[in-house]
Formats: structure tokens, sequence, C-alpha cells
């Protein structure tokens, strides 16, 4: 956990946000918000979740912060860059459960 710390505290937010205002440009985005406030966020969320492990280390699996910065990074490039949202899967491609047996 103190490594992830240190490994986004070390990060280089100019870097980050430079990659973010490409690929808004490609995409076209003109109204997102700043690619530092969002590089910034995620880095800010990302020590929160990392020092509650410490902290609590039996509360907050690894994975969960993991899962979380992820979420949380997909929600926001999402909502900036809709072309980049996943279409719901269409009825065909649907997993349909055959499994009568977990109904009773």
């Amino acid at each position: 956990s103190r490594k992830m710390i240190a490994d986004f505290v070390g990060q280089d937010t100019h870097t980050g946000a430079r990659f973010l205002d490409a690929l808004f440009k490609d995409f076209n985005v003109t109204n997102a918000p700043s690619t530092e406030l969002i590089v910034s966020s995620f880095i800010s969320m990302a020590q929160g979740l990392t020092m509650r492990q410490i902290v609590e280390p039996d509360s907050l699996p690894e994975t969960v912060v993991r899962e979380s910065l992820a979420l949380y990074f997909d929600s926001v490039i999402t909502s900036c860059i809709p072309q980049l949202r996943k279409a719901p899967p269409r009825a065909d491609q649907v997993p349909v459960n055959d499994d009568k047996s977990q109904l009773s």
C-alpha cells in the first residue's frame, strides 16, 4: 500500500494531463473539466483509498482500491467522451441461465 501511495504521489501530473488533453483533442471534446483537475482528483482519491487500506487493511482489500480507481477514471473519461462508452449488450448477446435448478 505504501508503494502505491508513493507511486501516485511521484507521478508526473503534467504528463497525465497532456495525455488527457491529447485524448480530448482526438475526440473533439471541448466541454471537459480541466485535465489537471481530473488527474489531481484521481491522485487524491488514490491517496485516500490507499491510506485507508494502511489504517484498516482488513476493511479494504487492494483489489477494491484498484477497482475503485478504475471505475472512477472510466466514469470521468466516458462522461467526457461519450464515444468510449460501452454499448449495452443486444438481446442476442445477453447470457441466458438455462439452469432451472436454481429457481426452486
